[in-house]
């Protein structure tokens, strides 16, 4: 097991002779999208229940760069890392929302349906619940 991290540990030399420089134009994409064939609807920040949703992971602002170049910055900032945070929830009995297992989809701001709940599911028993919960999780 200690083989691995004397392997890819970090040295005096391996920091200074490897340029660990980011190629820009293989940059990934810095938004998780689903592919079409997943149910989408685009979130009203007027309504109650995705207004929730939009103020805890939309985008903020658009930033500037003297380059030229811009990025969106989202309300919760993940400093400046290619793996920002993604928000998946349950919605159970709440107007605007089948019942199921979403993703909400930051660059369009809508919320991807990805599982329709049947009867007797849903995440709650993995939250320590031991009933089904009515709301957003």
């Amino acid at each position: 097991m200690y083989w691995y991290h004397k392997e890819t540990k970090h040295s005096y030399y391996s920091v200074r002779t490897n340029p660990n420089r980011m190629d820009w134009n293989l940059q990934p994409s810095t938004y998780k999208n689903y592919p079409n064939s997943f149910e989408k609807f685009t979130l009203d920040k007027a309504h109650p229940w995705h207004s929730i949703i939009y103020y805890a992971a939309s985008i903020s602002t658009k930033k500037y760069y003297p380059s030229g170049t811009h990025r969106f910055l989202r309300v919760n900032p993940s400093a400046g890392a290619l793996y920002p945070n993604e928000i998946y929830f349950q919605a159970r009995g709440v107007d605007g929302f089948e019942d199921g297992l979403y993703h909400y989809e930051v660059q369009s701001n809508r919320a991807v349906l990805l599982y329709r709940l049947k009867e007797g599911e849903g995440i709650e028993p993995y939250m320590a619940y031991e009933r089904a919960m009515e709301g957003l999780l």
